[in-house]
C-alpha cells in the first residue's frame, strides 16, 4: 500500500496550511478553479479511458480512450472542453505529462505542451510544466515551475521557476486570485507552503513544516489539505478571509478526499471508515465504515466519484486492488463502477 500512497500522492496534490492572510477582495473570492463536472455529468478516468458518470442516477459511460496515453488525470471541464494530463511513458515508475483538451464528447483532441495538474481559472490554464529526462533505459519528468497558457495551448509563460534545492512539490491550487503550493527546502529539511498572488505577481511564504503537506482542492473560502507526518497523520481547512486554522490529527495512514463550505472528508487506515469533519461546528462524524477511499471527484449535486482502496480478500477474488467507485455524500449509495489493478 506504500507504493499506492506514493503514487496517489501525486494525484492528490500538494500543500497547504497558512497563518495570517490578507483578505480577499469580493471580486477575487468570487473565482474558483473549473470543477470536473458539467451539470449533470462528472469526468473522471481508469487508466486512459475518461467515463462520465450521471451524477443523478448512479450510472457511468465511456467519453474516449486516449490510445496513445498510459493513463489521464487531473480532469476538469469549461466551456464545452475537458482538459486533463495524459502521461505518455508506459509505466507507474516513469512519465511523459502533457497537457490536453478536447470537446467534451470525446471528439477535437489536441495535446498542448510538456506539463500535468492542469487548472483553469479566470479564463486560462495554469499548470505543472515539465522537462523530460533520460536516464538509463528509462525516462521521467522533473518540474521546471509553475506556468500560464491560454485555452488553446498558446503563449505559454513561466511564473515560479523550481529549484534544485528548494524542490517544487508535484501539486498546485489556484483560488481567490492566488496560486498556492509547496516545496521541501533540502537544506533545512521541512516544507514550505507558498503563495503567488496573480495580480501583484509576488511570492509569500506562508507555513513550513517538518511533515508533507498535500493540498486537496480549495474553493472560494476555504483551502483543504492533508499533513504525512512520520507516525501521525492530520487533515485541516484553512479559511482563506480570516487566516484561521482548523486541523485534526490522528494515528495511521489517511487520505483527505475533499472539501466544501468549510467541511473536509476523509478516510483513516486504522479504521478504515470515512469521516467528515465541520470547521464551522469542530465536530467529527462517521460518514462510512469499512470503507478505504483515496481521492473524490466533485458532482454538482447527487452521486461524487471516489477511488477505493479494496480489501486484501477483495483483491485475491478479483486481482483488483482498486476501484472507482459513486456514493453520496452522506454515504449512501456506494456501488463499484469499475475495479482495476495498479501495478
Amino acid at each position: 500500500m506504500k507504493t499506492m500512497k506514493k503514487l496517489l500522492c501525486i494525484v492528490l496534490a500538494v500543500m497547504m496550511l497558512l497563518p495570517v492572510v490578507p483578505a480577499v477582495s469580493a471580486e477575487a473570492a468570487a473565482k474558483t478553479a473549473a470543477p470536473a463536472y458539467n451539470g449533470k455529468w462528472t469526468y473522471y478516468a481508469v487508466y486512459n479511458t475518461i467515463y462520465k458518470l450521471n451524477s443523478e442516477t448512479g450510472t457511468a459511460k465511456k467519453v474516449k480512450e486516449v490510445k496513445a496515453a498510459y493513463d489521464v488525470s487531473d480532469i476538469s471541464y469549461y466551456d464545452g472542453h475537458l482538459y486533463f494530463t495524459a502521461n505518455y511513458y508506459g509505466g507507474s515508475d516513469s512519465s511523459e505529462y502533457y497537457v490536453c483538451r478536447m470537446k467534451e464528447d470525446g471528439t477535437s483532441f489536441e495535446k498542448f505542451g510538456r506539463g500535468c495538474r492542469p487548472v483553469v481559472y479566470d479564463k486560462k490554464i495554469y499548470y505543472l510544466q515539465v522537462k523530460h529526462i533520460y536516464m538509463g533505459d528509462g525516462a521521467y519528468d522533473d518540474v521546471k515551475g509553475i506556468a500560464v497558457m491560454s485555452l488553446t495551448g498558446k503563449n505559454s509563460k513561466l511564473l515560479v521557476k523550481n529549484s534544485a534545492t528548494n524542490y517544487m512539490r508535484w501539486s498546485m491550487g489556484v483560488t481567490a486570485g492566488k496560486i498556492y503550493y509547496s516545496k521541501y527546502m533540502a537544506s533545512a529539511e521541512k516544507y514550505v507552503v507558498m503563495a503567488y498572488d496573480l495580480k501583484t505577481k509576488k511570492t509569500e511564504k506562508l507555513f513550513s513544516s517538518k511533515s508533507d503537506i498535500q493540498f486537496v482542492n480549495a474553493d472560494a473560502s476555504y483551502v483543504y489539505f492533508s499533513m504525512d507526518g512520520i507516525d501521525r497523520d492530520s487533515i485541516g481547512i484553512y479559511e482563506i478571509e480570516t487566516g484561521k486554522l482548523s486541523e485534526k490529527t490522528y494515528t495511521g495512514e489517511g487520505y483527505v478526499l475533499g472539501g466544501k463550505n468549510g467541511i473536509v472528508y476523509y478516510s483513516r487506515s486504522d479504521t478504515r471508515s470515512i469521516y467528515a469533519y465541520d470547521m464551522k461546528k469542530n465536530k467529527v462524524t462517521t460518514v462510512m465504515k469499512n470503507k478505504y477511499l483515496v481521492s473524490m471527484i466533485w458532482s454538482k449535486s447527487g452521486y461524487h466519484v471516489f477511488q477505493n482502496f479494496m480489501t486484501q480478500e477483495e483483491f485475491e477474488k478479483t486481482g483488483c486492488d482498486v476501484a472507482m467507485v459513486r456514493m453520496k455524500l452522506d454515504g449512501t449509495g456506494y456501488k463499484i463502477l469499475k475495479k482495476f489493478f495498479v501495478p
